[in-house]
């Protein structure tokens, strides 16, 4: 085992909200097949958008399967305007 405690990574969409790359991203970190990366949280908005749209969770999904089926998947949380119950049904 490579870590002795379990990690995250957070990332966003990307820096641009015109050129998304974390669909891109994840499959890379899941190839990397390091034991003890226990998810990555992706927040639903590019750097550059910061709090003024709202969290993209069509996107979100898209990186959640964006992983290899052949090989173990790491959890992607996602995350951005989720305020109530209804939120996290209509997103998840």
């Amino acid at each position: 085992s490579v870590l002795s405690c379990p990690v995250t990574i957070k990332i966003r969409t990307g820096w641009d909200e015109n050129k998304p790359f974390a669909h891109k991203l994840v499959p890379k970190i899941q190839n990397w097949g390091i034991d003890g990366i226990s998810a990555i949280m992706l927040h639903g908005r590019s750097r550059l958008q910061r709090y003024h749209k709202l969290a993209d969770w069509k996107y979100i999904n898209k990186v959640a399967n964006s992983q290899s089926p052949d090989i173990p998947r790491i959890p992607v949380i996602g995350n951005g305007d989720i305020f109530s119950y209804t939120d996290y049904e209509r997103n998840v």
